[in-house]
């Protein structure tokens, strides 16, 4: 964390020089939402403010500068001052995340924060003014948690079928052309004993996978409805996958 900390002190310092002092001067001037507010430090407290905040004038001050930095040679600095604007909602996300990244041995907090702005600049890059500009700050925060979310799931999928493939590459990922039922019965007798699947989610998994049953037949044995006996079946090797 003290990484982030460093490399957010260092952008900080960059909105301070001088020569961000005087891009920001000509911001001002070309666009009347900003023109009010006299330096950087005061624009931050304007879009940083919880109590009484004004979403319209902040969509309209963000889109202004989001478009300065599409389109300005110098975006780079306005592109730093964007990540200090987006800097309590960027952190949020890094903490929301942090815990699944610490599943990933090779997934540092440093890489997690250096995914998170990467994608942050190219959510910038890819919002087209010309077509909306409400909701600025969510549509971007909510852009990234989307893409996080969709690859730790990716990267759970894959370490998921690794677990499965080094425990049993035979049997336990269920894609053996002929597995053995005795021993997928005593694989899911002993994640009974464990507490990982009920009896009734042992029967549903070995009906259906195994003996090929179909869910409407198990419904009846096992006194279900097909829709439970089918999110038995789903649970059951979630729960299943998350043990291995």
């Amino acid at each position: 964390m003290e990484q982030i900390r460093k490399l957010l002190r260092e952008v900080e310092n960059e909105i301070s020089s001088e020569k961000f002092i005087k891009l920001y001067q000509k911001v001002r001037e070309k666009y009347p939402p900003i023109k009010s507010y006299l330096t950087p430090q005061d624009l931050i407290k304007c879009l940083h403010n919880q109590t009484n905040p004004n979403y319209v004038l902040n969509d309209k001050i963000l889109s202004n500068l989001i478009l300065e930095y599409q389109t300005n040679p110098d975006s780079e600095l306005i592109g730093s001052y964007l990540l200090i604007l987006f800097k309590p909602g960027l952190l949020k996300i890094f903490s929301q995340f942090r815990e699944r990244a610490k599943q990933f041995p090779s997934l540092s907090d440093i890489d997690l924060w250096l995914q998170i702005v990467t994608l942050f600049f190219e959510k910038l890059n890819q919002l087209d003014f010309s077509k909306d500009k409400t909701k600025v700050a969510s549509k971007i925060l909510g852009r990234i948690k989307n893409h996080l979310r969709d690859y730790f799931r990716e990267l759970f999928k894959t370490l998921t079928a690794e677990a499965e493939l080094n425990l049993n590459p035979e049997f336990l990922s269920f894609s053996s052309p002929k597995p053995d039922p005795e021993e997928i019965e005593t694989f899911l007798k002993n994640l009974v004993k464990l507490g990982v699947i009920t009896e009734t989610d042992k029967y549903i998994l070995l009906a259906s996978l195994v003996y090929k049953h179909p869910l409407k037949e198990i419904a009846k044995k096992v006194n279900l409805s097909y829709e439970n006996v089918r999110q038995k079946k789903s649970r059951g090797l979630r729960k299943m996958k998350i043990w291995l």
